[in-house]
């Protein structure tokens, strides 16, 4: 009975209550963490699909490659410069108060650890975008993106990396980077199949035991990358995180509801492109017909 008779009250007085529909942490920068191979390139679609937002995949400079193998071996110089040149750009693209949005997997390896010192916590939202261990590990895998390709240490966290969460695997007794040392030079003696030909031989099949510790790699680096992610959570507690599942993401209602936590609306077009994957890469790795645990999707 109070409250009707306050509600009158407000409204003789031309000040009636109105509902409005607020959003839990409206930013202006948002990132992604993310192993690859789990739906990023996916992840930037849907964005392009959220009002006054700029949304990139991997945007110009992208932080991976060599800079980011020395940052994660202690040497932060390159990956210093490269955050500064990337904030900078960042500003431009984002001077008519548009939200950026970069769905890059590198953040967590290099640059997102450097850009709060650009931009303010309070402004910054990161989608934790995650998916099913083995299915992360097969695709790795497959298209031969491993900690023992030229592929995977351009973009992934090998076992040289230093100061991991996690033990990574471990063979012979030896620790974990002789062991991938050891690892890494065997492979490359069934790699160059030009090399073989011309040398008229035919290329021996990649034995059993490679690609066991490959993919036990792989699984390994989910598992760092969620070690890391909730070290990174602890250290930048005024971000804005939201985690998601890439199958989660198929479902228009959690869609908006990760857009609505970081302040964006959807448009109208999100409805048609929801569950349709993006970046599929055709099978890398072909595997000798008489392996029977070939790990590969």
């Amino acid at each position: 009975m109070h409250l009707f008779l306050i509600l009158i009250l407000l409204i003789f007085q031309g000040k009636a209550p109105t509902m409005t529909k607020m959003t839990q942490h409206p930013v202006s920068f948002i990132f992604c963490i993310s192993t690859g191979r789990s739906g990023t390139d996916y992840l930037k679609t849907l964005f392009d699909h959220s009002e006054n937002c700029h949304s990139f995949h991997e945007k110009d400079p992208i932080c991976n490659g060599r800079a980011m193998y020395n940052y994660l071996r202690g040497r932060q110089n390159a990956m210093r410069k490269l955050t500064e040149q990337k904030t900078n750009k960042i500003q431009e693209i984002t001077h008519d108060g548009s939200t950026y949005v970069e769905t890059n997997h590198c953040f967590l390896k290099g640059f997102g650890w450097i850009i709060p010192q650009y931009i303010p916590e309070d402004k910054i939202g990161v989608v934790i975008l995650t998916r099913d261990k083995t299915k992360t590990a097969n695709s790795l895998l497959r298209t031969s993106s491993t900690p023992l390709t030229a592929v995977g240490k351009k973009w992934m966290v090998t076992p040289a990396a230093k100061g991991s969460f996690l033990k990574p695997p471990t063979r012979y007794l030896l620790p974990p980077k002789l062991t991938y040392l050891l690892f890494l030079c065997l492979k490359q003696l069934f790699r160059g199949k030009k090399l073989y030909t011309a040398l008229g031989l035919k290329k021996p099949s990649t034995p059993q035991l490679i690609i066991d510790y490959e993919y036990e790699c792989c699984k390994w680096y989910v598992e760092e990358t969620a070690a890391q992610t909730k070290a990174y959570r602890n250290r930048f507690k005024n971000i804005s995180f939201y985690k998601v599942d890439l199958e989660e993401l198929n479902h228009q209602s959690k869609i908006e509801e990760m857009f609505g936590h970081f302040g964006l609306v959807a448009k109208p077009s999100l409805i048609d492109i929801i569950g349709k994957p993006t970046n599929l890469k055709d099978q890398v790795i072909k595997p000798n017909q008489s392996t029977k645990n070939y790990y590969g999707d």
